[in-house]
């Protein structure tokens, strides 16, 4: 096959793979903790009890505008511990109670952030391929806006007045984000998180591969 057409194929290709690639890297998704556990009108309300993630009907995953999460909560005690719902303006926390922490129902009503209880805790979202977390915010145990600071995969993520300040490289191109108590109890509220484009190497291969299946198929036609 002349060079030209061969590079016509490639051109093709290659075009197809930069639409496929830009449409993955603009896929975005707002998860709402604060309206979740307290607007009825959410999609994925969680009713009017406080509950663990384990507890709701997406334990297995909430999927948002193509991004699925599955947040759970761990402690240093390895004793049970999971992802909290949390009312009155405040998010996602984690409970280290059996019994649970609602206050709809038995349990301690104190323990739903992330906090010091049982040696100190982890909230933890998993989101199962890689993502940046392009906004974030964060409520301190009254409910109001935090300021400190916590540990997230390994360093410090720095807070004011809610908004992460400082570490901001911590909260990208990452699958699973362990976010742990050091000296600030906290909440997420919500998070804004963006699915990773496919790096430049990729491009290249699947643009490569998808021009050889183009000149294989006018082959097979020539032939």
């Amino acid at each position: 096959m002349p060079f030209k057409k061969i590079r016509k194929a490639f051109a093709v290709a290659g075009v197809a793979t930069l639409a496929f690639v830009g449409a993955h890297a603009a896929s975005a998704a707002t998860f709402d903790f604060v309206s979740i556990a307290d607007n009825a009108g959410d999609a994925n309300y969680i009713g009017g009890t406080e509950l663990n993630w384990g507890d709701t009907a997406f334990a297995a995953g909430l999927t948002i505008d193509g991004i699925t999460l599955i947040a759970s909560g761990s402690n240093v005690n390895n004793n049970f511990a999971d992802a909290f719902f949390d009312k009155g303006t405040a998010g996602l926390g984690v409970c280290s109670t059996v019994l649970g922490c609602a206050t709809g129902g038995p349990g301690n009503t104190a323990d739903d952030n992330v906090s010091a209880s049982q040696g100190g805790e982890t909230l933890t979202l998993d989101f199962g391929t890689e993502v940046s977390i392009t906004d974030i915010f964060f409520r301190a145990a009254g409910h109001g806006a935090l300021t400190g600071s916590l540990n997230l995969n390994g360093g410090v993520l720095g807070i004011t007045n809610g908004f992460a300040t400082s570490g901001l490289s911590l909260l990208s191109g990452a699958s699973v984000y362990d976010f742990k108590y050091t000296n600030s109890e906290f909440y997420i509220s919500s998070a804004v998180v963006s699915a990773v484009p496919i790096p430049a190497a990729g491009l290249m291969l699947l643009t490569a591969l998808g021009g050889l299946t183009a000149v294989r198929r006018r082959k097979q036609k020539a032939a």
